[in-house]
């Protein structure tokens, strides 16, 4: 059966994302998510426009959508905290500030992680349902 499941797409290689997604894998015990690395996740792989959008940000794939950077983590929180105030930033002008803090710590992922002592790979495994 097809998993209908939103996909939250993270970078496998930096262990900051891998961090972050464990941090909302810790509060999914419902499995309301797919976490999958855009190194093996067949929704990037296939599309190398989406390759090159995956090394950059998180992705979402959710109900025929494709989401990124902020409003990619945004959602995916919301689809774990639905009544979060976090919904706030989706809308505007406040989306602009949810992705320049985005991108701001994105183009510096890999600094966070050395100097948080996080290694750069830690294979996060994915809950299975």
């Amino acid at each position: 059966m097809l998993d209908e499941r939103p996909t939250f797409v993270y970078d496998g290689d930096c262990g900051f994302c891998q961090r972050s997604v464990a941090f909302y894998a810790a509060r999914d015990p419902e499995n309301r998510l797919r976490y999958a690395s855009n190194l093996v996740e067949p929704l990037i792989l296939e599309n190398p426009d989406r390759v090159a959008q995956a090394k950059r940000e998180v992705i979402l794939f959710q109900n025929g959508n494709v989401y990124g950077g902020s409003e990619a983590a945004i959602r995916a929180w919301l689809v774990l905290r639905p009544k979060s105030l976090l919904k706030i930033f989706l809308a505007k002008p406040l989306n602009y500030v949810a992705e320049g803090c985005y991108r701001l710590v994105a183009k510096n992922r890999l600094l966070i992680s050395r100097l948080l002592g996080i290694p750069a790979t830690c294979g996060i495994q994915p809950k299975a349902k």
